[in-house]
């Protein structure tokens, strides 16, 4: 992709004479990757692993998503919102969990094309840090404006072929324009999106004839407990005041994309466990279907 291409030619200007320019430009990248019922080492993690033979030594190469032990995604959490906020350069491959949950300033945004409000959400990466200089004016942190790339996402997961025209919508609104983040709040007050479809209800709409229905669409992911934890897990307890198995064993529980036959795997309390063959777990790169 030209994205990568990008990203490459970029990391590699850094070594170049104008090492010290180059290293500024790419100081805070975020790379952002749509999570969907594919697997997540076939997107961040694969990337991850590509770009690590790219990327400088000296330049911090992050990992964020989702599917994490709970409090392991605490730490990636405080891992990269402290890395974007020290000097020098960073880059980081995350999913949509950027869109609300990081609060970070990125020089440099390459993102996936997205529904129009996850675009706004990820471009409010950018441009957040100002300084007051001592004339009492106010101007961006890094000295110039972020710019952000956006590529096309062909897959038909995670969103619907309507939402992502509303993004497209929007990129052709902003190309080419020097916007901040108060532009991105009108443009989210305008409601410039295409309206969401009515959710209708069977019990209120379905008058005599009314059936049976699920509550909620189904999801991609389940929330499991992997086998090898399981004797940390109770050791923890013990360590604890309360001794709560229970209590302990809910930072432990990993998100993971449903795999068929999790249906047969014992249990404990009402956690699915992963069986080694079937779910491999890096803290560095999080879960990973087998």
């Amino acid at each position: 992709m030209n994205f990568k291409r990008l990203l490459a030619k970029s990391l590699s200007d850094s070594n170049s004479k104008q090492s010290q320019q180059a290293a500024t430009y790419i100081s805070h990248i975020a790379l952002v990757r749509q999570a969907a019922d594919v697997l997540i080492e076939r997107l961040g993690s694969r990337i991850f692993q590509q770009l690590g033979q790219q990327v400088p030594s000296s330049i911090p190469l992050l990992i964020y998503h989702s599917r994490y032990r709970y409090f392991d995604r605490v730490d990636k959490h405080k891992s990269v919102v402290d890395s974007f906020g020290c000097e020098g350069a960073v880059l980081a491959i995350t999913t949509q969990v950027c869109e609300m949950s990081l609060d970070l300033s990125a020089d440099l945004l390459v993102t996936a094309m997205a529904p129009a409000s996850a675009l706004i959400q990820r471009l409010g990466r950018l441009n957040r840090k100002v300084i007051t200089t001592s004339k009492g004016k106010v101007k961006l942190a890094s000295g110039r404006i972020g710019k952000a790339l956006v590529y096309p996402w062909d897959n038909k997961k995670p969103y619907e072929k309507e939402a992502l025209d509303t993004g497209r919508q929007l990129v052709k609104q902003l190309a080419g324009k020097e916007i901040c983040q108060q532009d991105l709040s009108e443009i989210t007050a305008q409601g410039s999106a295409t309206e969401q479809k009515p959710c209708q209800s069977e019990w209120l709409e379905g008058c005599w004839c009314t059936r049976p229905d699920f509550l909620r669409e189904s999801g991609y992911t389940i929330t499991v407990l992997l086998k090898e934890d399981l004797a940390d897990i109770k050791k923890a307890a013990n360590e604890r005041p309360d001794k709560s198995f229970k209590k302990e064993r809910q930072g432990w529980t990993v998100p993971i994309r449903i795999i068929p036959g999790f249906q047969q795997w014992r249990t404990n309390g009402f956690y699915p466990v992963a069986p080694p063959d079937k779910v491999e777990y890096s803290a560095e790169t999080g879960a990973k279907e087998l």
